[in-house]
């Protein structure tokens, strides 16, 4: 089906991402492309991943409105949870500290609430359920390895390290 191909491409396009952006971002806007009128998730995932292509390319302007039309357009938590840590990561690196916080206040919040939901995700929800945990709790670190707060930086690691992908 034109779903699965869409999800297939996002989730090719996403191992992509420390490989070759100019992979990530070709399988992205195909993605994005085939999905952009018929499949709402499909097109928000494609977004995530360009979001972070874009980021990667120093593009900030880019990665940001890919991140900020994702949480206006979805009411996927799973897709909003993943465009806030790409704007926490954004905003890390622009040092918009204030900002970093509302998008790590809001991803907690969206992690509580998803956690609600864990038991009731398929394969590939729960796969990337257990992504952004890691991803948020490395976003995160790294900002407060820069402020020098250790004590963030050491809860953040020690949930990573303790492989807490279950029931957190």
């Amino acid at each position: 089906s034109l779903h699965e191909q869409i999800d297939s491409l996002n989730l090719s396009a996403h191992k992509y991402r420390y490989v070759s952006i100019d992979s990530l971002m070709e399988k992205s806007r195909k993605a994005y492309q085939l999905s952009e009128h018929t499949y709402n998730d499909g097109k928000n995932a494609a977004l995530c991943n360009l979001g972070f292509a874009n980021y990667m390319k120093m593009d900030f302007h880019s990665s940001a409105e890919c991140y900020r039309t994702v949480v206006s357009t979805s009411d996927n938590e799973l897709l909003c949870l993943w465009a806030d840590i790409g704007m926490m990561r954004l905003c890390s690196r622009t040092a918009l500290n204030k900002e970093f916080y509302d998008y790590h206040n809001s991803a907690l919040d969206r992690m509580e609430r998803i956690g609600y939901d864990e038991i009731l995700m398929d394969e590939r929800q729960y796969e990337l359920w257990n992504y952004l945990k890691s991803e948020f709790h490395l976003v995160a670190s790294s900002y407060y390895m820069m402020l020098r707060q250790d004590a963030q930086v050491d809860e953040h690691l020690e949930w990573l390290k303790n492989d807490n992908f279950t029931n957190s």
